[in-house]
């Protein structure tokens, strides 16, 4: 019988002895309550385009003390990827305004968000390695 092993050091304090580096992808569904540990800790933010929405409605929910438009732009997506079926239009006008990446790949209807955002991942990883 094959043991599967699962690690969560990576919602451990940071330590910069360790190079570990991951990227978040945020999909369109109800964000857990560590959410924003994961954020903090990820060095890449993705957004299947969906997931852009719940960020803007659900990551303020977590700071009930705090301003949300503040919220909202202190956990802004380094990307936003998809065939921007499910986004909304004033989520994605607001995140633009930030800054952030929108990667409109509506002509591609043959791979779901989440290939698009780990494709993604992968070429982003690919580039870094082959600059150095």
């Amino acid at each position: 019988m094959d043991v599967m092993v699962h690690s969560s050091s990576f919602l451990l304090p940071y330590n910069p002895a360790e190079e570990t580096k991951y990227a978040l992808v945020v999909l369109n569904q109800n964000l857990p309550r560590f959410t924003p540990l994961l954020w903090e800790h990820a060095t890449l933010r993705l957004c299947a385009d969906g997931g852009a929405n719940r960020i803007y409605d659900e990551l303020p929910l977590f700071f009930p003390h705090e301003d949300a438009s503040s919220i909202r732009n202190r956990y802004k997506p380094d990307v936003i990827k998809g065939d921007m079926d499910s986004i909304r239009r004033d989520v994605l006008d607001f995140y633009v305004s930030l800054g952030t990446q929108v990667i409109d790949e509506s002509h591609d209807q043959d791979t779901t968000d989440l290939d698009k955002c780990i494709l993604y991942i992968r070429d982003s990883a690919s580039s870094l390695e082959s600059s150095r």
